[in-house]
């Protein structure tokens, strides 16, 4: 449904605690994808246990370009492990410097990570 309808003016997508689980946030990639989400600039899915999966096609979908102006993200507590994306083969370090303010911890402790040069901790 988000796929398919006009989107392309909304800039800020509060989801938080909806409960959309991995589904939600797939159909959320899957509008990215689609080119509905093209002006996106905030994404909040704070607390919606999409888990791994879900996650992770939100990040590829950011990683291959289909939300050229996000700058924020937000997939905190949603069960999301530091194994379960590939964070830094599906964003390359300049985007996280350049173009997110992540402030899902995972994603925050690769972004200093990878800004810094240093090791960060892990969750």
């Amino acid at each position: 449904a988000m796929s398919s309808g006009n989107l392309s003016n909304l800039q800020k997508l509060d989801l938080v605690c909806n409960w959309v689980g991995a589904a939600g946030a797939v159909a959320v990639a899957e509008a990215m994808s689609s080119g509905n989400l093209s002006n996106l600039q905030a994404l909040y899915l704070f607390g919606n246990r999409i888990g791994g999966e879900g996650a992770k096609a939100v990040v590829e979908a950011i990683a291959d370009g289909h939300a050229p102006t996000l700058e924020t993200l937000n997939l905190d507590d949603n069960g999301v492990e530091p194994g379960d994306v590939q964070w830094g083969r599906a964003v390359p370090a300049e985007v996280l410097r350049k173009r997110w303010v992540a402030v899902g911890r995972h994603l925050e402790e690769l972004r200093q990570r990878e800004a810094g040069g240093g090791q960060g901790g892990g969750a």
